[in-house]
């Protein structure tokens, strides 16, 4: 069992490293704030619709957008600080 996690946590680890790498490289800085305007906009952990949530935003609540990747997802922060990714069609 120890041998199967040795083996596989260096290749799970290499692919985190390189997704964090491919986002840092393509993440275009913003300074903004934008309205919700989806009745369900989901805040994730990494910017893809499959990844974790972390939480939801209200409808007709403002967020502040500190960054944008070309796919279309949006860096949402939180008390000044980085919190998770939104769809960039749940803001206005």
């Amino acid at each position: 069992m120890a041998s199967l996690i040795e083996s596989v946590l260096p290749v799970e680890l290499a692919a985190i490293k390189a997704e964090k790498t491919r986002i840092t490289q393509d993440l275009v800085p913003e300074s903004g704030s934008y309205r919700v305007i989806s009745s369900k906009a989901t805040v994730r952990r990494r910017p893809d619709a499959g990844a974790e949530a972390k939480g939801n935003l209200t409808q007709g609540s403002l967020v502040a957008v500190v960054g944008r990747l070309p796919s279309g997802r949006l860096r949402v922060a939180q008390g000044g600080k980085p919190f998770g990714w939104v769809h960039r069609t749940v803001l206005r």
